[in-house]
């Protein structure tokens, strides 16, 4: 009777498919992928942004990138891109050096299934003209837009997008209502490849300062001599790759006369502004400042910014002109006296 009873159950599981084990095959496919342009002049890099999606995990899976020309039947591999995290997204900076200027060239990328069943993509490769010298306050909308990036997106196919530089407050003149400090945190920049905001790297970038007594307290004699001060910046993310600017090494301040050295002097202290002299209205009301930057951006964008700061009013003075004043009548002034305690 127990034979009788096992027979028809085996021969169920076989008929009616009932297997153990059996996981589905992983499959893979390109949400979408951009890869901006050559110099043909220069020894320039290439951004690769791409995003792998699946229906499991694709935390190390590997996307083979060559290089294929007219004239060669082979393609030359640059490397294997693997995805940055479990999301899949892929951002790569690679060599642009096998680029041959004047021929044909272009990108294919593949990935294989779980299965050994492979995807492919070809992208013509674009060549760009050398990368102009931008001059930031002359930009009348403050952006600078390449529209020369190979792209693919699975719900476009393919075509060519953009790569955009957007600068935030950089204007030629920054008023401000107080004859206090700048904020160098006030000037923002992102770049975004078909509206992807990217991470910017390689980049060097500094800030020209007049080189005057009281401004600043530790001047060099070279500096003395061409009124410059220079003074290194950088960026830093703030969130979504949205970068403000700051100054890279410290500066310090002595609170009461808000004069700046670049080394710790008695009683100076740290800030990470640049504050102007209490004494100085008169002469600094207007100063006007130079931001040099190298190799921004995945363009590499050389790039100048000349600007100028105007206080409207001194901090301490005659009560027309300034946020203070002292008066001869029975009237008190809590705030007579205020000095910069923190920053």
């Amino acid at each position: 009777m127990i034979k009788q009873k096992l027979i028809p159950l085996v021969l169920c599981m076989l008929t009616c498919g009932v297997s153990f084990g059996a996981t589905e095959v992983q499959r893979y496919q390109l949400d979408y992928f951009h890869i901006t342009p050559f110099y043909a002049d220069k020894s320039r890099s290439v951004k690769v942004l791409a995003k792998l999606s699946s229906n499991g995990p694709v935390t190390r899976k590997l996307v083979n990138f060559y290089l294929y020309n007219s004239k060669y039947k082979t393609g030359t591999k640059i490397k294997n891109l693997r995805p940055n995290d479990e999301s899949g997204l892929i951002s790569e900076t690679s060599t642009g050096t096998l680029m041959r200027s004047g021929e044909q060239n272009r990108i294919k990328i593949f990935f294989s299934d779980g299965d050994g069943q492979t995807t492919t993509h070809w992208f013509d490769m674009i060549e760009a003209n050398n990368p102009p010298r931008l001059v930031v306050d002359q930009l009348q909308t403050a952006t600078y837009e390449s529209f020369n990036v190979a792209s693919y997106t699975k719900s476009r196919g393919y075509f060519t997008s953009s790569d955009k530089y957007e600068f935030k407050n950089w204007y030629a003149i920054n008023e401000m209502n107080i004859y206090n400090k700048l904020d160098v945190g006030m000037f923002s920049f992102t770049e975004t490849i078909c509206d992807i905001p990217i991470e910017i790297e390689y980049y060097i970038i500094s800030i020209g300062i007049p080189a005057i007594y009281g401004l600043f307290c530790d001047l060099r004699d070279d500096e003395i001599a061409y009124n410059r001060v220079e003074l290194s910046l950088e960026f830093v993310d703030v969130g979504n790759h949205q970068y403000q600017l700051q100054f890279k090494d410290k500066l310090y301040v002595n609170p009461y006369t808000y004069e700046m050295a670049r080394s710790q002097l008695p009683g100076f202290v740290e800030t990470k502004y640049l504050y102007l002299p209490k004494n100085g209205f008169k002469d600094l009301q207007k100063l006007d400042f130079t931001i040099l930057g190298e190799k921004l951006g995945t363009m590499r964008i050389d790039f100048s910014y000349s600007f100028s700061v105007e206080a409207e009013r001194s901090r301490m003075g005659n009560c027309v002109s300034s946020e203070y004043c002292i008066k001869t009548n029975d009237v008190e002034f809590s705030d007579i006296g205020k000095e910069l305690k923190h920053d």
